[in-house]
């Protein structure tokens, strides 16, 4: 039969599907549009007339559900069966339609619809793109939309080449002993917004597997992942994920991507994320990360961002969103430099990427990440959004400082945590503290309500689970007294990282006592106390 491909095109009046199949003769269009399809169009239309969305996904791109945003529909087609004559059937939606010879040099099928004035958006290319690529995606025939795009001379712009929205060879036909598993192709389905191009990034740039194997990893990966939350949740457990606020040069948002971030004509960053010099680094820090064009994410309805954070809440049940100052202000550095001398200070999407947030994804459990030097102005977004901060019990004991990080200081809607994964041990911080850090965390515990235990990671667990701090964490290394040998993570370092594993002789009846013991003891402090300031708040 040669060549199957589906070519899809629009203009400003109409939408144009064409096939190169075997076609119809006046016989079949009879039977297979007057008979069969035609016949039920009236009642259809009648019953979905004020609902058109609902009809995609319920009934597929199906032949009489184009009469819901058409006002007129022409078939023009010709049999692949010898001597057959092309024929052209029309009709406006009406019982009433005419059908008559006509030319048609190809065997084939045009379907050629006439959209109405009230359903003017179907003719946008973005509109055409997106229903395509969510309901043909896996047809097994090519569907060519448009031609695929190059990025040239600041913009992207059309090459000679069909653009071809579906794999008609999908990850799992290539490898059928793995891939006949219908969980497998709803996977793949459910994720495409992503999964090809990692899978593709992955094979060609980052090893020698084929793509099928990174696609059945992710698969594997998420069944096992799922299987691992159910199992936590359905013991009263939830799970905390931790999602960056920068993404990678060297990865697929950048690489498949460019209208996301800010480029110069040859898709190179023109500027990158980091900090402005400050007292502890006097060339600031340059994190060589693409900055993001937030212009663009706006017209789009942050649809990049909403994809991301759905698919992060699909993993875990509260959400920690890194430097969330960034949604604020950001500081932007020229991509050339190497130091964050010449950078500046941008303001973010703010209030509104989270009203767009609230709007697409509904209430959600996030965490803000709001340590370090914060303005007047992050502070009240942090308010707006209603988020939980966070508190570092780490962060608090400088001898001559006035530490936000405190525990008498903190608001019940936050966070506490002894440390973060970021952060040592607290036997390992304790071992580093000045003498003068130590007296005044000494001066502090000795005067603070919490029952002394003779050890430095028990005190200031204490000192975490009795604070106003409506979530309390704590590493399970701060339970088990370890020290720097057990620490994740130090940041701007390579190697080393995230080696530390906890073995099944540490977890002990009595440290799970331990456990028990501290957390009904200072969290029934720390409830009567939050139970009597609010008391007095209303007095």
């Amino acid at each position: 039969l040669g060549d199957l491909t589906v070519q899809v095109k629009f203009d400003d009046k109409t939408i144009t599907i064409s096939d190169r199949g075997i076609g119809m003769t006046a016989e079949e269009i009879d039977k297979y549009i007057n008979q069969i399809a035609f016949s039920g169009a009236e009642e259809f239309v009648e019953k979905y007339k004020n609902d058109a969305a609902s009809i995609i996904g319920h009934f597929g791109l199906g032949f009489y559900s184009s009469f819901m945003v058409s006002k007129k529909v022409e078939i023009v087609t010709k049999s692949y069966k010898e001597g057959a004559v092309p024929m052209k059937w029309s009709c406006d939606g009406t019982p009433e339609y005419t059908l008559e010879e006509t030319e048609k040099e190809d065997r084939g099928t045009d379907i050629i619809l006439y959209i109405d004035d009230e359903n003017k958006d179907f003719l946008n290319k973005d509109k055409i793109n997106s229903l395509l690529t969510k309901y043909c995606r896996y047809l097994p025939v090519p569907i060519a939309f448009g031609k695929k795009q190059e990025w040239k001379d600041g913009k992207y712009v059309d090459t000679d080449e069909d653009n071809i929205i579906n794999d008609i060879q999908p990850a799992w036909v290539r490898k059928p002993t793995d891939m006949t598993d219908e969980d497998y192709k709803k996977f793949i389905k459910d994720n495409e917004y992503w999964i090809g191009e990692y899978a593709e990034y992955m094979s060609e740039k980052k090893s020698k597997f084929p793509e099928s194997y990174f696609c059945f990893c992710q698969y594997y990966f998420h069944k096992q992942w799922l299987a691992l939350k159910k199992y936590a949740n359905d013991k009263g457990i939830q799970i905390v994920g931790d999602l960056p606020f920068y993404v990678a040069l060297d990865g697929t948002a950048f690489t498949y991507h460019k209208e996301l971030f800010k480029v110069d004509e040859e898709g190179k960053a023109t500027v990158v994320g980091g900090c402005p010099p400050d007292a502890f680094a006097e060339d600031g820090q340059v994190w060589s990360n693409p900055v993001y064009d937030w212009e663009y994410h706006k017209k789009t309805d942050y649809e990049w961002w909403m994809k991301r954070l759905r698919h992060n809440f699909m993993l875990y049940d509260i959400l920690r969103l890194d430097h969330f100052r960034g949604f604020d202000e950001y500081f932007e550095i020229p991509a050339e430099d190497e130091t964050a001398v010449n950078g500046e200070w941008v303001k973010g999407p703010g209030m509104d990427f989270f009203e767009a947030m609230k709007k697409e994804l509904g209430e959600k459990k996030v965490i803000a990440e709001n340590l370090g030097f914060l303005t007047d102005s992050v502070h009240k977004l942090l308010d707006d959004t209603g988020f939980p901060g966070m508190n570092v019990l780490e962060f608090a004991f400088g001898a001559y400082d006035d530490s936000i990080y405190l525990p008498h200081k903190y608001k019940e809607n936050s966070v506490v945590y002894t440390g973060t994964h970021d952060n040592d041990t607290v036997v390992g911080w304790y071992e580093t503290l000045s003498e003068d850090d130590k007296k005044f965390l000494e001066h502090y515990l000795k005067y603070s309500t919490i029952e002394r235990t003779g050890t430095v990671h028990l005190d200031l667990i204490s000192l975490a689970l009795e604070s106003r701090s409506d979530m309390v964490i704590i590493p399970l290394q701060d339970y088990l007294g370890l020290g720097n040998e057990a620490r994740i993570n130090t940041p701007s370092t390579v190697g080393d990282n995230w080696e530390w594993r906890v073995k099944e002789e540490q977890l002990t009846d009595e440290l799970k006592e331990l456990i028990r013991t501290l957390t009904i003891k200072y969290r029934t402090v720390a409830e009567e106390n939050a139970k009597k300031a609010a008391e007095e708040a209303q007095q």
